[in-house]
């Protein structure tokens, strides 16, 4: 069975690190689950090839049209509980840089308390 949070470590500006030996590092555990969220948190479905319903349905959810918190706020709490080894998650934060013109750019952020299977409490920046 695989370690739960096993996954490769990417660093901030999510890019993979090499260990002095020249491999590629991994994170594990609580900090493996965490990056795997807030992949998941990222991902659009139908953007996972192998896994297309894996995600967040961000077309129908929130791109292009008035934004319905609460409707957010359920799916990234729905992909965070998807993750192996999360028991719970909670968006203690939302935050949305918006104008009036559903159009531009807007900036979706929050922060997202999880609690692991080993009752370890983790806060994930999305």
């Amino acid at each position: 069975m695989a370690e739960l949070g096993h996954t490769l470590l990417l660093s901030d500006d999510w890019d993979l690190m090499l260990d002095s030996g020249g491999n590629i590092r991994t994170a594990t555990g609580a900090y493996g689950i965490a990056q795997n969220v807030a992949n998941r948190v990222r991902l659009f479905t139908n953007d996972a090839y192998y896994d297309p319903d894996r995600g967040i349905p961000h077309f129908v959810v929130d791109l292009g049209q008035k934004v319905n918190e609460r409707l957010v706020t359920a799916e990234i709490e729905r992909a965070a509980v998807s993750e192996p080894g999360v028991v719970s998650a909670e968006l203690v934060e939302l935050s949305l840089t918006d104008t009036d013109d559903v159009q531009t750019d807007r900036v979706l952020t929050g922060d997202l308390r999880l609690v692991t299977e080993t009752e370890e409490v983790v806060d994930v920046a999305i």
